[in-house]
């Protein structure tokens, strides 16, 4: 894989953890005005990314990486 494929995919992976406990917070901020399909599909979404993000953490403490510093030209 190219370096620069491999960048996009970290800082991807990096990214999903916040965006899954934004998700997560608006969906309770917004729980009134949602449906209950709407919440769930909110609710399911974030934990699917707040997953991705944990188990992302856990594979860089793994391979012993530092998931906030990664470099265009690492592989």
């Amino acid at each position: 894989m190219s370096s620069k494929i491999i960048f996009r995919v970290r800082y991807a992976l990096l990214i999903c953890w916040p965006v899954g406990y934004i998700t997560l917070a608006v969906s309770r901020l917004l729980r009134n005005k949602l449906s209950d399909f709407e919440r769930g599909f909110c609710d399911g979404f974030a934990l699917v990314l707040i997953g991705v993000g944990f188990m992302y953490m856990v594979w860089c403490l793994v391979k012993g990486h530092n998931p906030n510093k990664f470099d265009k030209h690492s592989g």
